[in-house]
């Protein structure tokens, strides 16, 4: 599945300036306490992501 970054874009929450700056800061306490995973176990989880949504596109289009 190939989306487009503006279809990509539309999925993420509308944050401040003052909740993104409050993520950055968790997400960085998070690398600083070593709760990371690796680029390998991301891939999978995107993939996962975009094989549902296909799988959701192919049930909708077959009924």
């Amino acid at each position: 599945m190939n989306l487009p970054d503006a279809d990509l874009l539309a999925w993420l929450p509308k944050l401040s300036d003052e909740e993104k700056h409050q993520a950055t800061l968790a997400g960085l306490a998070d690398v600083d306490a070593g709760r990371t995973i690796s680029h390998e176990e991301m891939k999978a989880w995107v993939q996962s992501l975009f094989l549902a949504i296909e799988q959701q596109e192919l049930k909708r289009s077959g009924e």
